[in-house]
């Protein structure tokens, strides 16, 4: 049985931290890849709004605040709109990361979307320039800032004769407070059926720039006289941008890997542990418990795909090493509820290497008709070092700043006996000098 190492490290100082200030202690430049799918660029195009002429006559736009401030004071109704605009810049906000004028409102917009024709502008949600614009409602601390729903709806789409079929845009958003990006999709107008698009994105994190979505939704708009889009969300700070919307036909054939790991996370026994993956990992640890390959794969087509998933090998070299596969599994195609079909593969065989270096590993899933695109991860056997951090910081929580004491964890398994003769971390370089850290092993 598995044996564990923990290490727990409390970091304190003098202020306690609050869900109402989430956004004053942010990082400002994290972007994490997002699970939603890649669209298919040799698709028939059934419909498509690139924003050429601006906000398109004859969709709907429509915002109000749905709360009173945090500090309890009510809103006026038009002091907190963000209506969905056209726009050739990015948010004006307070937290846009730009420089700032005496009065600390900032000087310039953030990035703009860089969509395939940005240069004829895309359609934004700002709600963290509504908020920080509102006089005394907004400012610059998010302690006044009020939640806004704002959301726009298309005009109607013909899509008779095409049964199969996917919406797509791109995408550029940051978010906070764990809220929602939603699409809509109806065939009526009355009745709507929910995706979410926020993918693996959590708060204080952007997508990527631009992110490109595809949604299969011929399971309420597929061979419809009239079918209407709706996006939107309710938020407090940061954006959400899009560009080249567009509906096309689906492809009959299509997987998407949402996720590949090496941990074994899905399979490995709760007696074993967690299955957690290591960015390095000393050898006599990877020999006692080898990696396990896993992927988690949709049918996004047409057709009930006969599936498996397949993983390649390479050492620091590039030279292929290793190769195995997972059994056959049938996923169904979506149905008539919106349900896509989604099933966990595990590898037949894992794989033990044989000295220290960096490896490679490449996954990706195939049918006798297509496959998925891969992803690449990567992986380092060291003598005696262990981690699970990948050497990029992605935080900017300095210790002892005003966003208050902190408590961080990290959990190592140990699968064979083994020494240990030294902790390393990393602090921020904007870290208090002074503040006291305290170390616990267990």
């Amino acid at each position: 049985m598995k044996s564990y190492l923990i290490i727990i490290l409390s970091f304190y100082s003098f202020f306690m931290y609050s869900q109402i200030f989430e956004a004053e202690c942010i990082a400002k430049n994290q972007q994490y890849n997002n699970s939603v799918v890649q669209n298919n660029k040799n698709a028939i195009v059934i419909w498509s709004e690139d924003f050429a002429n601006g906000f398109p006559i004859g969709w709907n736009t429509y915002s109000i605040n749905t709360q009173t401030g945090n500090n309890g004071t009510s809103l006026p109704m038009n002091m907190a709109e963000n209506p969905w605009k056209h726009s050739f810049s990015g948010s004006w906000g307070y937290w846009n990361g730009e420089p700032k004028d005496a009065n600390n409102n900032p000087i310039s917009p953030s990035d703009a979307l860089l969509s395939t024709t940005s240069s004829n502008g895309f359609l934004i949600s700002d709600p963290d320039s509504a908020n920080h614009w509102s006089g005394n409602f907004g400012g610059n601390s998010g302690s006044t800032y009020s939640y806004i729903e704002s959301y726009f709806i298309t005009s109607a789409i013909n899509t008779l004769g095409y049964p199969n079929i996917n919406l797509e845009f791109e995408q550029k958003f940051r978010l906070n407070n764990s809220v929602d990006l939603i699409v809509s999709v109806s065939a009526d107008s009355i009745s709507w059926t929910d995706f979410s698009v926020k993918g693996n994105i959590g708060n204080n994190q952007h997508s990527g720039d631009p992110e490109t979505v595809s949604l299969n939704i011929s399971c309420v708009a597929g061979d419809q006289a009239n079918v209407y889009i709706k996006i939107g969300w309710s938020s407090r700070v940061y954006y959400w941008m899009i560009d080249d919307m567009k509906i096309v036909e689906s492809p009959e054939n299509n997987l998407e890997l949402v996720e590949a790991n090496y941990g074994g996370w899905y399979t490995t026994p709760i007696a074993n542990g967690f299955g957690l993956e290591y960015t390095i990992t000393p050898l006599n640890q990877t020999i006692a418990n080898p990696y396990t390959f896993e992927g988690v794969v949709t049918n996004t087509g047409g057709n009930d795909q006969l599936t498996k998933l397949n993983i390649e090998v390479f050492d620091d070299l590039g030279t292929s090493i290793f190769t195995t596969s997972s059994s056959d599994s049938m996923i169904l195609s979506q149905d008539i509820n919106c349900n896509m079909d989604t099933v966990i593969f595990v590898a037949n065989n894992k794989f033990t290497p044989s000295a220290v270096g960096t490896y490679s590993f490449n996954t990706w899933a195939s049918s006798l008709d297509t496959s998925s695109i891969i992803i690449s991860s990567e992986a380092i056997v060291s003598d005696s070092v262990y981690s699970r951090d990948d050497g990029v910081d992605y935080s900017e929580y300095g210790l002892g700043r005003s966003c208050g004491g902190m408590i961080i964890g990290s959990y190592f398994d140990i699968y064979g006996t083994d020494d240990v003769t030294s902790i390393s971390v990393f602090l921020k370089d904007n870290s208090v000098v002074g503040s006291k850290i305290f170390v616990e092993l267990y």
